[in-house]
This record gives C-alpha cells, sequence and structure tokens, in this order.
C-alpha cells in the first residue's frame, strides 16, 4: 500500500540545502492555484461592492427624482387651487406661477441633466429687472414652459 505525502511535501517547498525545486525564487508558502483562487474571490467581492455602490446610487437618483416630482406635483395643485379663487393677490398667484415653473424646471434639469431655456433664473426678488407679472397674461409665452399634451402637468387643466 502506497502511503500518502502531504501537500507540503509535494508543493516544492525549499528544503535545507536552500533549493526551491525549479521555482522562480518567488516562493511564499502559497499554493499557486490557491493564490489564483483568492484573488479570484477578491475580484468578486470588489465587482460585488461595485454593483452595491451602483445600486445605492440608482436608489438615491430615483428618491431624489420623486421628491422633485412630488414637489412640482405640490406646487401645481397649488398654483390651481390660487387660480380657482377669486380675491387672491396677483403676487401671490406669480409667486406660485414662479414656483411651480421652478419646480418644472427641476424635475426637466434631473431628467435631462440640461437646465430648459425656458426656466426662471434663480435672481431674487431684490436682484429682479422689474415688477413680477401681475397675471398670467403678462407671462411671456416664448419663455413658457412646454405643456404637457396629456394635461397632468398642466395647472390650467381643470380651470375652465
Amino acid at each position: 500500500m502506497t502511503t500518502r505525502r502531504s501537500r507540503s511535501s509535494r508543493s516544492g517547498s525549499t528544503g535545507p540545502s536552500g533549493n526551491d525545486g525549479g521555482r522562480d525564487g518567488a516562493d511564499d508558502g502559497v499554493d499557486p492555484t490557491v493564490a489564483a483562487f483568492a484573488s479570484f474571490i477578491k475580484s468578486e467581492e470588489a465587482q460585488e461592492k461595485a454593483a452595491r455602490r451602483a445600486a445605492k446610487q440608482a436608489r438615491a437618483a430615483e428618491l431624489e427624482a420623486r421628491k422633485l416630482v412630488t414637489a412640482k406635483d405640490e406646487a401645481a395643485a397649488e398654483l390651481k387651487r390660487l387660480r380657482g379663487r377669486q380675491g387672491v393677490p396677483a403676487e401671490v398667484r406669480a409667486a406660485a406661477e414662479d414656483a411651480y415653473r421652478r419646480a418644472l424646471a427641476a424635475v426637466v434639469a434631473a431628467e435631462t441633466g440640461e437646465t430648459p431655456d425656458w426656466a426662471p433664473t434663480t435672481a431674487t426678488a431684490d436682484d429682479s429687472d422689474g415688477p413680477a407679472p401681475t397675471s398670467s397674461d403678462d407671462v411671456d409665452t416664448e419663455t413658457s414652459p412646454p405643456q404637457d399634451p396629456t394635461g397632468s402637468d398642466d395647472p390650467n387643466s381643470d380651470t375652465e
């Protein structure tokens, strides 16, 4: 019956004579197949970590997009409510219109990566060149946001 030799005796480890068994002097006591497997595992772990990081970033972006859409929907609802009431000061309506346009511009910018041409500027009331428009008739139609054909984003959709 033959006896089995242990792995360490077969691996070509250096003996008392200093001979490394023909290996190129890089004997660190680790079998090359084990080192290759460990390298494979490390690369798999790195890929999994990168995938988790990407998924986390995607979830954060989705949450931010939902927040922007919610803000836009709330601004549209407020604008509809104000337009439906009589006796609301023009300044309040203009502020609601501006809030809606800013919210819609933020949604479009988040989706496309570019600020739309019709987006309101970020100038404060002190920096403005003139008074705010007093009604929706005074708003320049060339800079107005595009209207959604379905009417879901249009704050005027059920006011007539």
